[in-house]
């Protein structure tokens, strides 16, 4: 009962930190299928941990049915989701022209250890699958090709001809909805595709729009996308085109003109920087990011800004075909006052997943005391729109409004009167209050007003109107006091 206790707790200590341990090794000598082999059949305490994307990858080559390399490793950058076995098969010529059958298997998972499958526990499958598609050798299975079936891949399925509206307004005007269908030409083409192109010149206005409706074996696009394309025709120099696509899958279903109205696939960020994004597969509909790191759980003698022990254990973004909950949850270390934070979050624009998950974008300036004067500081009158924080644990907005009592407005003419007026506006991770605190300093009463918030861009307005008195962190006061008490004193 103790070792299956900590057992599990291992197994959540691994998951909180984004971590699997995976076996790693790999052997291309072959296998004559008894001899023990470190790779092959006798891999145990090759154990290694790794970290994102947190999968662990079995891939192993045949050769006419006989292993002859095989590889246990930590999944690749890209291998962020299991799957089971994938096999892709070539035959290719031997030096006596026979044909001789190459198989590549892949296997990503997701569990400790999960990579574990024997080679010889492997079996072959009947007739080599007829060349008609790939051994699964953990069922001994044949996954048969698209128009066989069968054990063994023998059978093949007649093929089904789909029927599309097929015309071209650039061809013959009239391509029209209510035109009849007709067969494809072959099986291979398995969608109907629309298409609407609109022809602009270089001031962008439209010089003709012509409708395409066909036959397609391309990607499946279900939604309409849009692409802006350069005419192939020299002479329309500056010229561009406008281009929307969708296609279906049953007979005569393409009926519909694409008008880009519909929603199109989502391009999701790869890092918070977003420079690169990456096209969606149309199933999956939300940008995913996610994010864990270590800090200390008691924190004293720090600013409003940072906290004790960070480090950053992992960072993940890219697409998903599920919503995820909105979260934070922390995993207390054992024995210590660490903790592991993991958040995650989904989203469904564009580019959405930049932010740190479950965290809010905020605007992040500091006031110059010459450019409030002349009302051109644009931290306190236009401040630029919020942005990501710098850091995961960054879960509140603020700003900090100091100046003379009663002249924290957004007037010019009170923030001429020769009294110091400051700004700042940034992330937090603490509470730093709402409200407004006055400070006497001889004959002069002045005035800091906190704002805190936890939504994207909250912390926008300036102080002044926050009246009742609270409870407020006093985080930017120096430089506005300094610059007041040299006043009185000068006086």
């Amino acid at each position: 009962m103790v070792l299956v206790y900590v057992v599990l707790v291992s197994l959540l200590f691994h998951l909180a930190q984004g971590q699997v341990d995976c076996y790693v090794c790999q052997d291309s000598n072959g296998f004559d299928g008894f001899s023990p082999s470190p790779c092959y059949n006798n891999f145990m305490g090759l154990a290694q941990r790794c970290s994102f994307p947190a999968t662990c990858r079995l891939e192993f080559l045949s050769v006419d049915g006989v292993i002859r390399q095989i590889e246990r490793a930590c999944g690749n950058s890209g291998e962020t989701v299991a799957h089971a076995l994938q096999c892709t098969t070539n035959l290719s010529t031997s030096s006596f022209f026979q044909f001789v059958e190459r198989t590549t298997c892949t296997l990503v998972c997701s569990a400790d250890g999960c990579n574990n499958q024997l080679a010889s526990n492997l079996t072959a499958c009947a007739s080599g699958c007829s060349g008609n598609g790939f051994c699964n050798y953990f069922e001994g299975i044949c996954v048969c090709d698209k128009g066989f079936n069968g054990t063994d891949c023998s059978n093949a399925v007649p093929a089904t001809i789909l029927s599309c509206l097929q015309c071209d307004d650039a061809v013959a005007p009239g391509c029209s909805a209510a035109l009849p269908s007709t067969p494809c030409s072959d099986s291979s083409f398995d969608k109907c595709s629309a298409s609407r192109t609109t022809l602009y010149d270089a001031n962008g206005a439209a010089v003709r729009t012509f409708i395409t409706r066909g036959c397609s074996s391309s990607s499946s696009v279900t939604k309409d996308e849009c692409t802006y394309t350069t005419p192939a025709d020299t002479n329309l120099r500056g010229f561009f085109e406008y281009t929307c696509t969708r296609t279906c899958t049953t007979n005569g279903c393409n009926t519909f003109t694409p008008q880009g109205t519909a929603p199109g696939p989502l391009y999701c960020c790869r890092d918070q920087s977003c420079r690169t994004r990456i096209r969606c597969p149309i199933d999956q509909g939300y940008c995913f990011s996610r994010v864990v790191y270590r800090s200390s759980a008691f924190q004293s003698n720090i600013t409003y800004n940072e906290v004790q022990g960070y480090q950053l254990v992992s960072e993940a973004r890219g697409c998903s075909a599920t919503a995820l909950t909105t979260q934070c949850t922390n995993t207390q270390l054992e024995s210590s006052n660490g903790v592991v934070t993991t958040c995650e979050e989904t989203c469904q624009t564009h580019g959405c997943n930049d932010g740190w998950p479950n965290r809010p974008k905020c605007l992040q300036c500091t006031s110059s005391p010459s450019g409030i004067a002349s009302g051109s500081d644009d931290c306190l009158y236009n401040p630029q729109p919020a942005s990501p924080c710098t850091r995961p644990y960054h879960q509140f907005c603020v700003y900090t409004d100091q100046g003379r009592s009663g002249m924290l407005t957004h007037r010019v003419a009170d923030n001429r009167r020769g009294y110091p007026r400051s700004m700042l506006r940034n992330c937090s991770t603490t509470d730093i209050g709402t409200g407004c605190t006055d400070i006497q300093i001889g004959d002069t009463t002045y005035q800091q007003c906190n704002k805190t918030c936890s939504s994207d861009g909250c912390n926008h307005g300036m102080g002044g109107s926050n009246r009742p008195v609270t409870s407020l962190v006093v985080i930017f006061v120096t430089s506005v006091m300094s610059s007041a008490t040299q006043s009185i004193i000068s006086q």
